[in-house]
């Protein structure tokens, strides 16, 4: 059991690692280390945002969102704004209007309704200049859990993610690598 749990986490780091350089390397280098930085659904105790910490984005330039309190801590101790909100209950742009140089939203969309999901990227539109979205290709989808927050929902639809960021933004790719979806809008529309 200690073998397969190991192997599946030296896995999932190294995916991690994959998704950070795929976002990070996706805009100027300039936006990461001066511009401000949403990222939605933080989780895992914000370790993306963490990890780009470490490529020398400034946390004081990041606003971290998610539901959970705990799970924001250790990126309020590093100096990130923090704000815990339950997405499918509050509107993102009550609690941080923006503007954002880049949001980020990193394995949320699978967490939350189809309802909710249509509002934060018309929202991101509205806020971002930028935006990296990612998913599981095939979540698994969970019927129960000790946590709702951890629930797989559903599979989000690219296409439809894409439709809404193509109103906002000229330059809207979706990219599938080591079985992630990762969906990257840039150059916004003048409004």
């Amino acid at each position: 059991m200690c073998s397969n749990y190991g192997g599946k986490r030296r896995r999932d780091i190294k995916l991690w690692g994959v998704k950070i350089d795929l976002i990070y390397s996706a805009f100027p280098s300039s936006l990461w280390s001066s511009g401000k930085i949403l990222d939605v659904g933080s989780g895992h105790g914000g370790r993306g945002l963490s990890a780009f910490f470490k490529k020398g984005v400034p946390a004081s330039n990041c606003t971290a969102v998610d539901v959970l309190k705990d799970k924001l801590l250790p990126l309020a101790e590093a100096g990130c704004n923090c704000v815990q909100m339950d997405l499918e209950k509050e509107e993102l742009i009550d609690r941080t209007p923006g503007p954002f140089d880049i949001i980020i939203c990193s394995h949320l969309f699978e967490h939350v309704t189809k309802g909710c999901e249509s509002r934060l990227i018309n929202t991101f539109g509205k806020i971002g200049s930028n935006v990296a979205i990612c998913y599981p290709e095939k979540p698994v989808i969970t019927k129960k859990s000790k946590r709702e927050n951890y629930m797989h929902r559903r599979r989000p639809s690219e296409d439809r993610i894409v439709e809404v960021l193509e109103v906002y933004f000229n330059d809207v790719s979706v990219e599938l690598k080591n079985s992630q979806i990762f969906i990257i809008a840039k150059d916004k529309k003048n409004e």
